[in-house]
């Protein structure tokens, strides 16, 4: 597979709920005039709680999911997370990247490694915890507890077998 070449870079967020990623984000993008968010895509309803500040998803039927998964437009497993499914868009990281601006997007694990498959120019950045105690604590008080990419994630950089470029 030939990868996309751009200039611009791809940055990419990853950590559990709560390590303060939405709020980077903002600050980021407040800052860095020469960045655009790149939002996920899902099938999940609008939720009440979504962060009012940017757009983090393009919310989706499952009908346009399978379409773009089919018509391989997606960085995707294809698999439900807790019943919705979630993807990036590739033409839409394109065109940012084309346009000029570098990216800023969130995702998993998973998607970091795609992203790589795909993209040049990708920097995996994860936003964690101080301590695998941190970790617990925060799970429990989280009210919705962490997704398990994220504990493994936390886990993984607290015992340095890191994929990330970055951890802060």
């Amino acid at each position: 597979m030939n990868k996309r070449n751009n200039q611009n870079l791809i940055f990419v967020i990853c950590g559990p709920s709560g390590a303060g990623k939405t709020s980077i984000k903002v600050a980021l993008l407040a800052t860095c005039h020469n960045l655009k968010i790149c939002p996920s895509i899902t099938t999940r309803p609008i939720s009440e709680e979504a962060a009012p500040d940017i757009q983090e998803y393009h919310h989706i039927g499952q009908e346009e999911y399978h379409r773009l998964y089919r018509a391989e437009k997606l960085i995707s497993k294809r698999v439900q997370q807790f019943g919705f499914y979630y993807g990036l868009k590739l033409g839409e990281i394109d065109d940012i990247l084309n346009a000029g601006y570098h990216v800023l997007l969130e995702t998993t694990l998973w998607g970091i490694g795609q992203l790589k498959r795909y993209f040049n120019n990708v920097i995996s950045i994860f936003i964690g915890p101080p301590s695998l105690r941190a970790v617990r604590e925060l799970r429990t008080v989280i009210m919705n507890g962490w997704h398990s990419y994220e504990m493994d994630a936390a886990v993984k950089m607290l015992r340095h077998e890191s994929p990330f470029d970055w951890i802060e």
